[in-house]
């Protein structure tokens, strides 16, 4: 389907800014990432030590990275889709299946919200193994990815059905 969740460059709105939040969130877990590794080859290399924390700092901020990503994807209608449905439909038919997955998604995120947020209250008491950090904060990717997720889904529900057919291509 198209790209139903792309910002109308004339009205910046939800859109864009969800994806200026989401663009900066990657970027600053990318760049922390990128900063752990550096630091931690060069520790290695030069001075035969490393952080002790280093490395399970790095596979959080990858697990980070990835569940706030899939928002990008989602912005720009870059997750993998099937069309075996969806191309023996009429236009009409693939904008009323494109309503009907949007929200069947949005359902999804909204549970996989509230049981990210109760994920998240029962690993507050639990610390990471070498970092000083509760778990809750380091498991919080879940809501907050499915938080931006579903409020793309929603965007994308209520956008009028004319920009519908305006982005769809499918």
């Amino acid at each position: 389907m198209g790209n139903p969740a792309s910002p109308d460059p004339k009205r910046p709105g939800l859109d864009s800014g969800l994806r200026r939040l989401v663009e900066g969130l990657s970027i600053g877990l990318l760049a922390a990432l990128t900063a752990i590794c550096v630091l931690e080859v060069t520790l290695r290399n030069l001075a035969g030590a490393s952080l002790g924390w280093g490395d399970e700092m790095a596979g959080y901020l990858l697990v980070w990275l990835t569940f706030i990503g899939a928002t990008l994807a989602q912005l720009d209608s870059g997750h993998i889709g099937a069309d075996l449905v969806s191309r023996f439909l009429s236009p009409a038919g693939r904008r009323r299946l494109e309503r009907v997955s949007q929200g069947i998604l949005l359902a999804l995120q909204l549970f996989l919200l509230i049981g990210g947020v109760q994920l998240v209250s029962i690993a507050l008491r639990d610390r990471a193994t070498s970092l000083p950090i509760s778990m809750g904060v380091l498991y919080a990717a879940v809501p907050l990815s499915a938080l931006l997720l579903a409020i793309t889904h929603l965007a994308a529900l209520l956008r009028p059905a004319s920009r519908d057919r305006a982005g769809s291509s499918t």
